[in-house]
């Protein structure tokens, strides 16, 4: 018998001889056919390259896994298969994330045939009858009769080879359908999961995103819902699938199982229909609509960002960019370490970035949204307790340098302050000028079984670009600048928040900006104001060249962390901020004197103390230790000492420091910014974009009232920092002021007006009982009256740079009060600075001595002040100051330089000093006798002029000077004194204390109506007093002639009261002093008449006439050549 040769094995007739009929090839006959390869995933089926060819195949594949029971051999062509057509499947349901790699293209059965059909071109009409001819034949086995289109995915993401590349399709018999060719390109690019399409690494069903084995299973319900009316059920269609889901569903955890159970057809509104870009359609298989995950439909993931903040929009997940072996879940499977996740994410919108390999659009943050590319260190050590370090344990072990964080202000958005101190530190290589630093950086996820997870960011920076290729590693870069902030605290919310931080840089290269941050919130600077900087931006360099950049940035809100910008890097500072909590009252007086001005304060009624800033109360703080050669000069220049108390302190001399070009009349300027109160204005010269302005209190101009102003904001600053520093309640504050009684009502209201106006911006409290006005002529006795029981009758002096305020008390009442411009400086002013003998005559002493034993800072701002033509007043204020200066203090050298003492042992000079203190109280015992007052039983002086007192006699002789000053009054009076005697009362230690003190301790307004009416004035004739409404064009040939007679009796008692009283002897004046009596009485008819003519005659005489002489002759005493003779031998 002849052999029959077939391709199968399962029966078949062998009677078979030459041509006759034998059936076709059944399902039973074509399964036993074997596969030369052995079914080898190894080798694609491709013998007939039809897309129908294809179809059978995927269809025949379904039915060979679900036949061999196991879904999970990784070797047969059929898993191949079946795994790459789950694979479309899986594309078709993420294209929603995935568009950016793949288009749908749409092939219509109806338009397509007809244009292929009717197109005019043979081969296209041949082409189209073969694909009829195929359609209608296998129309029920492949559901061709359903079919209207099939959805066709190109591939056209990285790699893409061509500009048409399709993948897989959608199919009539099993849902989906894959090309033969190699699609390796696409498995690099697209990750559902843990899990590659179209590998070598076949995955079933159940082992894929449960949200996909959801799907299809609804998919099932779904159909069988929408086909009930034609009773072509899921099964009858796609027979091979639904077999594959059955056998799938064996495979599937209990807990998956339950959840398909209830997966019907409602359930598939979750999922989204699958829109055909630039078409209306939707993608649909034989009329039932396909469906895709939708994209803003939850998941859960474990690297969900563990914050307590709200966030817009999704919380963002936190992927890591180094290795994570923690089996978390990312987005459906858990993390795979070969997941790449980028430093940086290009795009900077978080709802628009793509997970890594999951693709669909959703919020991620990744390392470069937390940590800075470039880490920027400070070449001076940190101060730590002021700053937080970063973790930094080696910081204060370091040789000179810190280091800010490179933390993004985006983290605040997510994390607080504390949260950062917890989870961040920085640590430097212990190596030598090795400026290397690791950072690492904790940011919390999703807790599981109650701990928090982390994803842990670590950098290295390098100062060489040589660590720098990796994308991952930063650079260092090195910067020379200071940074000091005021004040050191954090406000609360409901106080106004007034911060100035100055950065100075003393190379001058670099471009500096400032951002403050509170919390998610970064807020722009208010003003940055370059001092040094011209109308133009010029640099104005310091004195003896070189290069000095000071910047102050000014900003009204409270902020927890400054965003350091240089050159456009930028890094965080984070303050430590100190303070206390409580609601203390404060009160403050103040003051504002021609030469000094003082502060004194009491907290809850407690003791008075004079204004001070200690240690703990720190109101400026540096961020670096040691910044620059002279760190501290330029910030007590333009800002103030970090300790007030010390070596500089109150009273300071009142002047104002104030950046050059400043136009009072029209700018707008910024207290501790463009001025500030120069404490060190008599230690060393201020740098040369500043400009001091004195003479402040009786200045009329316009200029001069808004300069006045801006010292008031500079001092009520001060005041109210120290109440926020001691957790003090700014409303409650109280504040007192005083005035001279020689300042005229309106001076006094303007200036009250202006202490009125800053108190409410400051401090918020009600202005109309918070302020206090007082007169300074009268609160000193309030002193003296509690420490000294002086209650009887008593006369208090107030002796400033340019005033002297007199009261008059009796039986402990307040009766009168009178004031003129006759103080200290009518002595040191007595001649030009150039040829004043104050200066002159000890010029070449202090320079000796200075030279050789300090910096030269203080000689040569004495220079600077001679070339300047000050005042001498001024000059001689600093020579004063001497004492205090805290160079001069440390080298020891005090008793070298004490100008007091000089001036107490100069027998010429001194006669200036006893010739104003007996006309000042020979015009006091002429107003008492004019107003029939008892001879005082104690005088008390006050202001910093007393202490010229103490040039005329040393605190132990104290009792000559009362014997002196009684035997003025019996002169006066002509009359013994009373036998009680008379108690001089003077605060040695610092006689400008007193009126603060008297004024906190009586605190009651003293309206100027009230003493105008204690106010008396003599004439200056006699004892006449002024007549009321006495104007100075009043003043005729007779007053000034009165005048002249006066100063002539005056002169007579004053060498009357020498032979009684040797000046020699008991004040050590030179004995040939009285050779200058001719200057007594030269040209005091013209001093009158010049003094006059310096007022507006419409005026009142609201000073005595008798003093414009007296100014004089001691101007021409000072003048004369005698000042400057040796000493007596």
């Amino acid at each position: 018998m002849a052999h029959v040769f077939r391709l199968y094995t399962a029966g078949g007739n062998d009677n078979i001889e030459g041509w006759n009929d034998s059936n076709g090839y059944g399902t039973k006959a074509i399964s036993s056919i074997n596969d030369p390869e052995g079914g080898s995933c190894k080798r694609e089926i491709t013998s007939i390259p039809s897309p129908f060819a294809r179809i059978d195949l995927m269809k025949n594949a379904f039915r060979q896994v679900v036949e061999s029971k196991d879904l999970d051999n990784k070797e047969t062509i059929y898993h191949k298969l079946v795994s790459d057509c789950l694979d479309v499947a899986e594309i078709f349901f993420n294209i929603e994330k995935l568009r950016d790699k793949f288009d749908i293209i749409t092939w219509n059965k109806e338009s397509s045939l007809k244009q292929l059909l009717e197109g005019g071109n043979p081969a296209h009409k041949q082409l189209g009858e073969t694909l009829v001819m195929y359609l209608n034949q296998d129309a029920k086995a492949y559901n061709f009769d359903l079919l209207k289109n099939i959805y066709l995915l190109n591939y056209k993401g990285p790699d893409a080879p061509s500009q048409l590349n399709i993948v897989g399709a959608t199919s009539p018999v099993t849902l989906f359908f894959t090309s033969a060719n190699n699609l390796n390109y696409v498995s690099d690019h697209v990750r559902f999961g843990n899990d590659k399409p179209f590998d070598s690494d076949f995955q079933p069903l159940y082992k894929r995103d449960p949200n996909f084995i959801l799907y299809w299973f609804g998919l099932k319900n779904y159909w069988n819902q929408l086909q009930k009316s034609t009773e072509r059920s899921f099964s009858d269609l796609f027979k091979e699938v639904d077999e594959y889901l059955d056998l799938t569903y064996r495979h599937l955890p209990q807990e998956l199982k339950d959840r398909v159970n209830v997966m019907t057809e409602a359930q598939m509104v979750k999922y989204k229909s699958i829109p055909i870009v630039n078409r209306d359609d939707l993608v649909e298989v034989l009329g039932c609509e396909l469906k895709c995950l939708d994209v803003d439909s939850p998941f859960c993931s474990d690297f969900v960002i563990d914050s307590d903040f709200s966030v817009d929009g999704k919380k963002p997940l936190v992927l890591p960019v180094d290795i994570f072996r923690k089996p978390l879940i990312y987005t459906q499977d858990p993390w795979d370490d070969k997941i790449v996740v980028p430093v940086h994410d290009k795009n900077k919108d978080l709802s628009k970035r793509k997970l890594p390999v999951d693709g669909r659009t959703y919020p991620y943050l990744t390392m470069g949204d937390f940590l800075e590319d470039v880490i920027i260190c400070n070449t001076y050590p940190l101060n730590e307790t002021c700053f937080y370090n970063g973790g930094d344990k080696l910081c204060s072990q370091s040789d000179g340098y810190s280091y800010l964080l490179p933390i993004k202000k985006e983290y605040f958005k997510y994390f607080t302050i504390d949260d950062l101190k917890k989870h961040f530190r920085i640590e430097r290589r212990d190596v030598s000028n090795d400026k290397t630093v690791k950072v690492t950086l904790e940011i919390p996820i999703k807790e599981q079984n109650g701990q928090v997870n982390y994803v842990t960011y670590e950098r290295f920076y390098y100062e060489t670009n040589s660590g720098v290729s990796d994308e991952k590693n930063g650079r260092v870069i090195v910067k020379d600048f200071g940074l000091y902030l005021f004040p050191f605290l954090k406000v609360k919310n409901n106080v106004k928040a007034d911060y100035r931080v100055n950065v100075m840089d003393f190379a001058g290269d670099d471009n500096y900006d400032l951002h403050f941050g509170d919390g998610k919130d970064v807020f722009e600077k208010k003003c940055c104001l370059g001092r040094n900087r011209t109308e133009d931006g010029e640099m104005i360099k310091p004195t003896g060249g070189g290069v000095f950049d000071p910047q102050t940035f000014v900003f009204d809100k409270a902020f927890s962390y400054i965003v350091f910008d240089v050159e456009g890097v930028e890094n965080i500072i984070i303050p430590e901020f100190h303070g206390k909590t409580g609601a203390q009252s404060f009160e403050f007086a103040v003051d504002f004197g021609t030469s000094n001005t003082h502060i004194e304060c009491r907290k809850d009624g407690g003791k008075i103390e004079p204004f001070t800033i200690s240690e703990d109360e720190r109101m400026i703080q540096p961020m670096s230790l040691n910044y620059g050669k002279d760190s501290d000069n330029p910030v007590q220049a333009d800002f103030l000492p970090n300790v007030i108390g010390k070596s500089f302190k109150f009273p300071t001399r009142t002047v104002l420091s104030e950046k050059i070009g400043i136009d009072w009349l029209v700018d707008t300027v910024t207290p501790m910014a463009e001025t500030n109160l120069p404490f060190v204005f008599e230690t060393f010269p201020l740098p040369p974009y500043n400009k001091s302005s004195v003479d402040l209190k009786w200045a009329n101009e316009q200029e001069s009232r808004n300069r006045i102003c801006s010292y008031f904001e500079n001092l009520i600053i001060l005041m109210r920092n120290k109440v926020l520093m001691n957790g003090g309640d700014l409303s409650a504050t109280k504040l007192a002021w005083f005035y001279p009684a020689s300042m005229s009502s309106k001076r006094v209201k303007e200036i009250e007006d202006i202490w009125i106006e800053l108190y409410a911006l400051y401090f918020g409290g009600d202005p109309e009982t918070q302020i206090v006005t007082m007169s300074e002529s009268i609160v000193p006795y309030y002193y003296y009256k509690k420490n000294n029981k002086a209650t009887t009758n008593v006369v208090s002096v107030d002796i400033g740079g340019g005033t002297s305020d007199i009261l008059l008390v009796k039986d402990g009442i307040p009766l009168y009060l009178s004031s003129c411009r006759f103080a200290a400086n009518s002595i040191f002013d007595c001649q030009p600075s150039r040829s004043n003998p104050f200066i002159s005559k000890y010029i070449d002493t202090f320079r000796k001595i200075l030279d050789a034993q300090t910096n030269g800072e203080v000689m040569s701002l004495v220079d600077s002040w001679m070339e300047e033509d000050r005042p001498a007043s001024d000059i001689v204020m600093l020579l004063f100051s001497l004492v205090r200066n805290k160079d001069i203090v440390e080298r020891g050298i005090i008793s070298k330089v004490n100008y007091s003492s000089m001036l107490f042992s100069d027998s010429k000079l001194k006669i200036l000093f006893l010739l104003f203190y007996t006309a000042l109280i020979y015009h006091i015992a002429k107003i008492m006798k004019g107003k029939l007052l008892d001879c005082p039983r104690h005088l008390a002086f006050s202001g910093t002029g007393s202490k010229i007192l103490q040039i005329l006699v040393s605190v132990r002789e104290k009792g000559v000077l009362e014997e002196y000053t009684k035997l003025i009054f019996e002169k006066v009076y002509g009359e013994k004194y009373d036998e009680n005697g008379l108690d001089i009362l003077i605060n040695t230690s610092n006689p400008k204390e007193v009126t603060c003190k008297g004024g906190l301790l009586e605190m009651k307004t003293m309206s100027v109506a009230k003493m105008d009416e204690m106010k008396v004035c003599l004439l200056g004739t006699k004892d006449i007093l002024v007549p009321s409404s006495f104007k100075y064009a009043d003043v005729d040939s007779n007053v000034i002639n009165g005048v002249v007679n006066e100063i002539n009796a005056f002169t007579d008692l004053f060498y009357e009261l020498n032979k009684e009283f040797s000046f020699n002897k008991r004040f050590g004046v030179t004995k040939d002093w009285e050779s200058l009596r001719p200057y007594f009485s030269r040209d005091i008819a013209k001093s009158v008449k010049d003094g006059i003519s310096r007022k507006d005659g419409k005026d009142e005489v609201e000073e005595t006439l008798f003093f414009y002489p007296i100014r004089e002759i001691l101007c021409a005493i000072g003048g004369s050549e005698k000042m400057l003779e040796p000493e007596d031998e």
